[in-house]
């Protein structure tokens, strides 16, 4: 696979005064170092390291190591009955509240346009967008949450 360069748009995550900011902007910057690997850090991965790092359980342990391919992942998702129902399956491991609106460092399942299509995607939000990691790096996006886990 080529190297793809990674941005992370500062503007989308400007760092309030608060530490989870901080942090979250710290994360971010070490996500876009990483290069996209199916099943290690892709979109979903992306989001449930989040959660662990915060010091939850991690909401993709059952899928872990499962998949490496964009057709595995796929299969998973289809299985579970979507993107939103594999996260709240997920979830039940984790038990984070599900609140109506997000608030910095929150995880979700958003409906994002991919080069495929309009798909659900798992992200972080960071303030004012919603950030996610696709084959290409890291992008934030004001985009509509399916479902939402306050971290």
């Amino acid at each position: 696979m080529s190297e793809v360069s990674r941005r992370v748009p500062l503007d989308a995550l400007k760092a309030q005064a608060n530490p989870l900011s901080a942090r979250l902007h710290r994360y971010l910057i070490e996500a876009a170092s990483q290069p996209h690997e199916w099943g290690v850090s892709d979109c979903c991965t992306f989001a449930a390291d989040w959660v662990v790092e915060c010091g939850y359980p991690d909401p993709m342990a059952r899928w872990r190591g499962k998949y490496d391919t964009q057709e595995g992942a796929m299969s998973l998702i289809c299985d579970a009955g979507g993107l939103a129902m594999l996260w709240t399956l997920g979830m039940l491991d984790v038990s984070l509240p599900e609140p109506d609106a997000p608030r910095i460092g929150d995880v979700g399942v958003v409906e994002a346009m991919t080069v495929e299509g309009p798909q659900q995607v798992g992200a972080i939000f960071g303030g004012k967008r919603w950030a996610m990691l696709s084959p290409n790096g890291i992008f934030c996006a004001s985009v509509p949450a399916v479902m939402i886990w306050r971290v």
